[in-house]
């Protein structure tokens, strides 16, 4: 399977350092510089502004912050990951040094991109190839066990789930939207006419994770009574229906190891999804957590095992505070560029285990 020939297994490798001498003594590339703490921060190539702006935090608190395009692997990278003699190696050759485990105090998990293969790969063994290259970025993700993680791949993947997330968000003591996930047709029209301020539709997967909106999308839309007249496609692809909360204020809360960050947009100009609304007049403004809501929201993060996420919050008229959604790498670039929210400097600090 893995020989070079042209029916079962055709690869065209670039020409890199990594690729040339993956076994190449460590001695004879760079490391971090001795007692500088060494920080990853782990996204994919077209990222841009927050990871900047955390590598700059990271620096200006004495650390070394390395970004890592985990989307460079396999090509553009090197794992060993070694069991022998009773001893575990774990190590990564990367830009042109070598990342030992053991060096590394902080992991930041902006992004984390599958690997990528570029076009030489057969197509009957490119989902092996991808798979099997996944496991061992994963191998040496796990390898990092001694670093302060924000987050670890592991918490990220289990709170992505929206479903447990309202579950968590109910037993935290989370007000959260009567909610009705179904792929039969029969029991919409009942919920539709329970929800007195209306009923929108969702889905639970991003389609985008732009910071910008750019990129495809299926926004929160308002349901109608004429939208239940065919509900056919729930079949194959159910939604999220829930009820339609009136809004005063928009929140993004941002969490980082136990500080939140909010600020909130006008709920009357948003529309049904502030990210579908690009009005000129939109401005974030700072805003905060009652106290009581907060505590609840940070008890949230904790049972999820996160220690950070960025949540949308509704205020409605009467003052109360609705939790929408976590997402545990989610944006916060336009709350530091907009207000001055000291974000990354709070994600610097508590991968470098400073107050």
């Amino acid at each position: 399977m893995f020989h070079h020939h042209e029916s079962v297994f055709s690869v065209s490798l670039p020409s890199s350092p990594a690729s040339a001498s993956p076994g190449a003594p460590s001695a004879k590339l760079p490391h971090a510089a001795a007692g500088v703490p060494l920080v990853l921060l782990l996204t994919h190539r077209q990222d841009f502004y927050t990871i900047d702006k955390v590598a700059a935090a990271v620096q200006a608190r004495g650390g070394e912050a390395l970004r890592i395009n985990t989307d460079h692997f396999p090509l553009d990278a090197v794992i060993e990951l070694g069991f022998e003699a009773g001893c575990h190696r774990a190590r990564l050759h990367y830009a042109g040094r070598w990342i030992d485990a053991a060096e590394v105090c902080g992991v930041w998990l902006r992004h984390f991109s599958p690997p990528f293969l570029g076009d030489g790969v057969a197509p009957a063994f490119r989902a092996t190839c991808e798979q099997e290259s996944r496991l061992v970025m994963e191998g040496f993700l796990a390898a990092l066990d001694t670093a302060r993680w924000l987050n670890t791949l592991p918490a990220v993947e289990r709170a992505e789930a929206k479903l447990r997330q309202l579950r968590v968000a109910q037993q935290t003591g989370l007000r959260i939207p009567a909610t009705l996930v179904t792929n039969g047709a029969d029991e919409v029209p009942g919920f539709f006419a329970r929800q007195s301020t209306g009923m929108v539709m969702k889905l639970q997967t991003a389609l985008s994770h732009s910071m910008d909106g750019s990129g495809p999308a299926f926004y929160t839309t308002v349901m109608k009574a004429r939208d239940l007249e065919d509900l056919s496609g729930l079949k194959i692809c159910p939604p999220m229906f829930q009820e339609q909360i009136r809004k005063q204020r928009e929140l993004r809360v941002v969490y980082v190891a136990g500080r939140c960050f909010a600020a909130s947009l006008d709920g009357e100009q948003t529309g049904s999804d502030w990210r579908a609304n690009a009005a000129p007049e939109l401005r974030w403004q700072e805003d905060a957590l009652p106290q009581a809501v907060e505590s609840r929201f940070v008890a949230f993060m904790q049972a999820l095992q996160l220690d950070f996420g960025a949540a949308d919050f509704i205020r409605t008229p009467d003052g109360e505070h609705v939790f929408l959604e976590i997402n545990p790498c989610g944006e916060w670039g336009m709350l530091e560029r907009d207000l001055g929210l000291p974000i990354a400097d709070a994600i610097a600090a508590a991968l470098l285990g400073q107050s």
